[in-house]
């Protein structure tokens, strides 16, 4: 079930009408392939801009401490790859740095009846074609070669399935691994509450748990969970992103 571009938007349809033309004429327009790729800026919805920009944000937080990133519901990979990015351009010789992407690739699992407040966020929500997977580690080993010091890469892992079973089963079988940096767009509750469960005691102080769906009266899964395990568990600051208000994120401060 593909994404739905008018579910979540403050955009009016003259608005969406505007983002159609510009995704047509992305393909349609005439200019050599290499002055094309210089030019993805003529494109770029000032919306998705803002997004790269709190990702870069966020980012910009782990810096001076070590740990891996881990994206929980990368769906199509956009964070992963960039902090892929962040990762070449702010830590070119961090070759710890590693990144772990977790979907299950069929859509959203885990929401429970009357959850979700609306239907664009249930199960089965927001899959992808079969073997994206393969496809998504591709495009990121595709990044790393082309990134400063690429003849180093595979500094990052797809992890499909259920991340019930695919989170814990990593730190089980990676007992020294530390945690910088997680981003959650899982949205359904059980699941989110056991990434956090699992990672809590993973994360290095200074380190950051990003939510993107934080106060969203749809669904409360983040904002239930953040109350119940972190509100009172470690001393954090809690923060919005400058360009991307609906980034919230926390960092771990002992």
């Amino acid at each position: 079930m593909a994404y739905n571009q008018s579910a979540f938007t403050y955009s009016n349809n003259e608005s969406i009408n505007n983002r159609d033309e510009l995704y047509s004429l992305l393909y349609s327009y005439e200019a050599p392939k290499d002055e094309k790729e210089r030019s993805l800026a003529l494109f770029l919805r000032g919306s998705q801009l803002a997004r790269i920009l709190a990702v870069q944000e966020v980012y910009l937080r782990i810096l001076n401490i070590p740990g891996a990133i881990m994206d929980f519901g990368t769906w199509r990979g956009t964070t992963a790859v960039l902090c892929e990015n962040y990762r070449a351009i702010y830590e070119t010789l961090n070759f710890q740095r590693y990144i772990y992407a977790f979907d299950t690739f069929t859509g959203y699992t885990g929401f429970k009846d009357g959850e979700a407040k609306t239907n664009e966020l249930s199960n089965g929500k927001y899959s992808v074609e079969d073997s994206y997977d393969i496809t998504l580690d591709y495009i990121l080993k595709l990044h790393e070669k082309n990134n400063a010091m690429g003849h180093i890469n595979g500094k990052h892992t797809i992890l499909k399935g259920d991340v019930r079973d695919s989170l814990p089963d990593l730190l089980d079988k990676n007992k020294g691994l530390s945690i910088s940096l997680a981003f959650l767009d899982i949205s359904s509750y059980e699941p989110t509450k056991i990434i956090l469960e699992n990672i809590l005691q993973r994360l290095i102080t200074g380190g950051v748990i990003a939510m993107w769906q934080f106060g969203r009266k749809e669904i409360e899964a983040e904002g239930k969970v953040f109350f119940e395990l972190l509100n009172d568990k470690i001393k954090y600051s809690i923060h919005t992103c400058k360009t991307y208000p609906s980034l919230v994120y926390i960092v771990k401060e002992n």
